[in-house]
């Protein structure tokens, strides 16, 4: 505590945790996810998906298997797709591809129906806004789910975790995923009208979460 924040390389950091991370989601969170992203979405109408940032890509995963016809991506870090790979194979599914990259610097393709982003690093920076918007088609659907800032900081001890440790590139806001570029989650679904992404829905999660639909327009 008194020389600051433990430094990690990302990649090294995310591909140690990726499998804990899916273990954590299929009790529970993966379903209750699901569930509702089927009840405001039509899947059988999306062809092309996204999964930003989604690392394990269990949400690609699902999706894929509930509509066949659905070609989904998952986009991270290199050294987590490797891991990603694993999981697309152990569950059998061959309409899912991974995209290795960093989306704050590199393209995350284009022509999707569905981009679908859960407590992703990037999920309350306005700059990548635009990157989204542009890779939707018109009528395309963005899903955002983050935890509300304000639960954020009622908790002292996710608060305190947060800021014990970081990466060498990144500088971190004070209380648990924010950062130095990024706004409130209440701010940054503000703003999404600003980008052409018109909300039509937020659900509160059990978790202390909220998922927001919002459809590019036409």
């Amino acid at each position: 505590m008194r020389r600051g924040p433990e430094i990690f390389e990302k990649e090294p950091f995310f591909g140690g945790v990726i499998t804990c991370m899916a273990e954590n989601v299929r009790c529970g969170l993966l379903q209750d996810t699901v569930r509702v992203v089927m009840e405001n979405v039509d899947l059988r109408k999306i062809n092309k998906l996204l999964d930003l940032g989604g690392g394990h890509g269990l949400y690609a995963i699902a999706f894929a298997k509930l509509n066949e016809n659905i070609q989904a991506s998952v986009f991270d870090l290199p050294s987590i797709t490797e891991k990603t790979k694993n999981f697309i194979n152990k569950y059998g599914v061959s309409n899912v591809d991974v995209i290795p990259g960093d989306f704050f610097k590199d393209g995350i393709g284009s022509g999707y129906d569905l981009i679908f982003s859960s407590f992703n690093p990037g999920g309350k920076v306005p700059s990548l806004l635009p990157k989204i918007t542009e890779a939707l088609n018109p009528g395309g659907i963005f899903v955002t789910r983050q935890v509300l800032d304000e639960k954020m900081k009622s908790n002292s001890f996710l608060s305190l975790d947060w800021n014990l440790w970081t990466f060498e590139d990144m500088k971190k806001g004070g209380s648990g995923y924010s950062f130095e570029n990024s706004v409130s989650f209440t701010e940054y679904i503000e703003m999404l009208n600003e980008y052409g992404l018109e909300v039509f829905a937020a659900l509160d999660m059990k978790d202390a979460s909220r998922i927001v639909f919002a459809q590019k327009r036409v």
